[in-house]
This record gives C-alpha cells, sequence and structure tokens, in this order.
C-alpha cells in the first residue's frame, strides 16, 4: 500500500508538502527524522512530520529522494513544540523547524548522462556516413565518449567544455542519451586552530631585552603569543 508523508521544508510559506515515500524505505518510520526532497528544480532538506496513506486530491506528487537520519532527528515533544513555535508566532512551519534541526548540509543537483540503444544506432550511420557536417561531427566524437565510457557521464564533466552540454540536451531529446538527477553533498570543510601553551615564564610577561635569540629581533612562538596575549590585555584596560 502506497505510502506518504508530509514533510516540513524552509520556505517562508505556512504549510507543508506531501511526498511520495518510494520502496526503498518501506518499513522507516519517517517523523521527526531529516529527508531530502525535491522542491521545484532543486534538492531541500526537511523534516516528516506525519505520515498517511491517502495521497493528496489532484496533484502530482514527487517522492522522497534520501532519508538523512538513522533516529529522528525530533522527539514527539519536539515536533509538537514546533508546531507550537509556527503558530505562535505566526511563522512558517518549515521555518520553525529548521530552527531546531542540526545544521544544514550542502545539496549539489546534478545530472548523469547515458547513451541508449537509439543512440548507439545513430553513432553507427554516423560512422558509416562518407561526409559529415560541423554539427555532425560534434554528435558522431560526443556519443563515441559516451560510448566508450564504463559508467555515465556527470552534467559536470560536460561543463568543462563549452556547448557540450547544451547538445547532450539536444541528443537527450532525439532520444539518443538519457539523464537522470543525482543529489550529491558537498564535502565539509573544517579549520584546524593551533594555540600555544604558554610556561610560566611566558605568562609572566617576555622581556626581549632579556632573551638571547629575541635580542635579535626574533621571538619564538611562544614569545609571540605572550606578547600578542599582553597586548590584548593593554588594550582592553585602555578601551
Amino acid at each position: 500500500m502506497p505510502r506518504y508523508c508530509e514533510v516540513a521544508v524552509p520556505v517562508p510559506l505556512r504549510t507543508t508538502f506531501t511526498y511520495a515515500v518510494p520502496e526503498s524505505l518501506n518499513g522507516e518510520p519517517l517523523i521527526g527524522r531529516r529527508v531530502i526532497v525535491p522542491f521545484g528544480k532543486r534538492a531541500i532538506v526537511g523534516v516528516g512530520l506525519a505520515e498517511s496513506e491517502n495521497p493528496p486530491n489532484g496533484a502530482r506528487v514527487k517522492e522522497i529522494a534520501e532519508l538523512m537520519d538513522p533516529l529522528p532527528a525530533l522527539p514527539p515533544k519536539l515536533i509538537e513544540l514546533g508546531h507550537w513555535i509556527s503558530r505562535y508566532y505566526v511563522a512558517p512551519v518549515g521555518e520553525a523547524f529548521r530552527a531546531m534541526l542540526p545544521p544544514e548540509i550542502e545539496l549539489r543537483q546534478d545530472r548523469a548522462y547515458s547513451i541508449t540503444d537509439a543512440g548507439r544506432s545513430c553513432l553507427r550511420e554516423l560512422a558509416a556516413a562518407e561526409e559529415r557536417t560541423d554539427e555532425e561531427r560534434a554528435e558522431f566524437e560526443l556519443l563515441c565518449k559516451f560510448d566508450n565510457a564504463d559508467s555515465s557521464v556527470s552534467s559536470a564533466r560536460l561543463r568543462r567544455h563549452p556547448g557540450v552540454e547544451a547538445l547532450a540536451g539536444k541528443l537527450i531529446r532525439r532520444g539518443c542519451l538519457t539523464a537522470s538527477e543525482l543529489l550529491r553533498r558537498r564535502k565539509s570543510r573544517t579549520q584546524k586552530i593551533v594555540a600555544w601553551k604558554l610556561g610560566p615564564v611566558e605568562a609572566r610577561g617576555f622581556n626581549p631585552a632579556e632573551s638571547g635569540p629575541a635580542s635579535s629581533g626574533v621571538l619564538t612562538p611562544e614569545a609571540s603569543a605572550a606578547e600578542g596575549l599582553r597586548d590584548a590585555q593593554e588594550d582592553s584596560i585602555l578601551g
């Protein structure tokens, strides 16, 4: 039996959106868990709020693309609180729940292209042709690349060459290529912060005139840290 899920997405609208639950998620409880759903031409992170077996009236229902959490990010009490916040402050329900969820991941929507049987037939015809126009040569070269590829080719690779993605779109309309949507997560960047541990001498202050290496104008890392700490303390007093 088909399942449907009411999903709150972070958009400035005071409503939830209904998505179909794919077969791969059968048996998975979705309430309180973050999901990735298609919204317009992009992918977006939302949270499941309710499940139903009744489809919406007269609307084409899209499927949930991916389940993010192994366990609910929001327990029932927090879901109840999110609804109360939305009602009390007249706030979009998706925005209210976004403030309660872990930080969002960055998503990138991509397309994967593959050659079809019709495309291979077109490739053979172009290969047998004695003469080709400039457009036919471009189609032949592109179809050869797809035919020799071990797997599908991403749109990111096509965009490296001007005009190739547009040509691929034309071949899709003719049935020579097929395209499927992909969702990729951007790699998160981390910063490494290094702090110097001050010894008892440096903590009391550092006098360059009393130190051999520093007398030549070169400060050790510990001395530099101590001097910076002392300057910051003086600035705060003067400020």
